[in-house]
């Protein structure tokens, strides 16, 4: 997507905070290094794909009945969309499918 056409970081940064060259060079670096800054859940990236850098976490655990929770109801006016909102998070890898009794 890019940087915002027109997009200054003047708007957002309070009046006498950075000098005049401060605020170019803040505009500038933006501008240079725009394919790396994300905009939504897709764009981003993740250490994730080989696990060098996080390792899955093991939690050890000792031997137990689960305990039983009532689901969380969805109201159904909203279920649509909720799980839209769910599939999108998921396909940004914020979520993934589990079949664990936690």
């Amino acid at each position: 997507m890019g940087l915002i056409p027109n997009y200054y970081p003047a708007y957002s940064v309070p009046r006498d905070f950075l000098t005049k060259a401060e605020l170019d060079l803040l505009v500038h670096i933006l501008k240079e290094r725009e394919d790396v800054i994300t905009f939504t859940d897709a764009e981003h990236g993740t250490f994730n794909s080989n696990r060098k850098y996080y390792p899955d976490y093991v939690m050890k655990m000792i031997t137990h009945m689960p305990w039983q929770i009532k689901p969380l109801r969805l109201p159904l006016a909203r279920t649509e969309e909720i799980m839209t909102m769910l599939k999108e998070q998921m396909q940004a890898r914020k979520y993934e499918s589990s079949q664990s009794s936690y």
